[in-house]
Formats: structure tokens, sequence, C-alpha cells
């Protein structure tokens, strides 16, 4: 079982991520932690019951998600697109995205965000960012985008802001 603990004012505590933390971005360089972490809230977010569009460009994340959702891989309302495919994103996103009922995970956005996929999902209030966004191409955007929650990860813990908490937030599995 995953959790995550929020050190704020000396004190830690259990968070439950859930749909008030969106959107969302969680930006760190390759060996921050920045992937397991992602790919662990967003697997939370699954398990909870909701719907859930996963893309990334490495098979290693899209498998550490399934193995976390366990048989939740097998619902309907999970859909994990082929790493690295990015035609397929496209089209699964333009699907999914107006609706708005789906949690749009998008995992190496520094690499697989291009202008095309931007302007399918960014209006998405349901949107979580993953990746070195230092290094994207679409920085202007990311740095003008309202997110509702950032986290800078870096050394496998996170600095986590939000409108209502912020504080050393890090990943546990139990």
């Amino acid at each position: 079982m995953t959790k995550f603990y929020l050190t704020e004012n000396n004190k830690e505590r259990e968070v439950h991520f859930d749909v008030s933390f969106l959107p969302m971005l969680i930006s760190g360089a390759e060996g921050s932690g920045t992937s397991f972490f992602s790919v662990s809230l967003i697997s939370s977010l699954a398990l909870q019951g909701l719907p859930v569009v996963f893309y990334s460009l490495k098979s290693q994340a899209r498998l550490l998600f399934e193995e976390q959702i366990g048989d939740r891989k097998n619902d309907k309302d999970i859909v994990s697109i082929e790493s690295g495919n990015t035609e397929l994103a496209q089209k699964t996103f333009s699907e999914f995205a107006p609706n708005n009922k789906h949690v749009l995970f998008i995992k190496n956005a520094e690499t697989v965000l291009t202008k095309e996929l931007l302007a399918v999902v960014e209006k998405s209030d349901k949107l979580i960012l993953s990746g070195d966004l230092s290094r994207s191409l679409l920085q202007k955007y990311v740095d003008e985008k309202k997110f509702a929650t950032t986290i800078v990860m870096d050394n496998r813990k996170g600095y986590l802001v939000n409108k209502n908490t912020q504080g050393i937030i890090r990943v546990e599995n139990e």
C-alpha cells in the first residue's frame, strides 16, 4: 500500500490526494524520484475509483502503474495508452479530455507534450503533468498555467505548494 506524508511546520501527517489537488504539476530531474512519486500518485487516484487516462514515454512507468492498481487495470474507465505512441496519445486524449471526467496523466511531459497535445489537454481541471519540465520546449506554458498544486522533486522528496498547504512531501510503500 502506498502512502503520502507531508511535513509542515515540523509535523508529519498523511496526505490523501484527490481531485481538489488538480490540476497538478510534478517536476524533477531524472533520478529525483519524480517518476515513482507521480506514478504512485496517479495509482492512488485510480484506486479511489477515479477514471484515468495514463500516458508515458517509457513502458516501465506504465507497467508500474498497472502493477500498483492491480485488477483495476482491467476496468473500462482506466485507459493506459501504449508508451511512446504519440499518434495514439493524441487520438485518445482528444476523445477523453472534452468530457472532463477522467484524470489526464502525462508523464515524461518534457518529451511527449507537443503543442498539439497541449491544445487538447490544457483546459482540463483534472490534468497531471509530470517530468523534467525545466527541459520542456513548452516551458512558457508551464510557467504561465495556474496549477492548483505544484510539486518540485529532489532526492526522493518533493516540495508541495497549493492554496491550502505547503511543505515537504514523500511517498512510502508499506
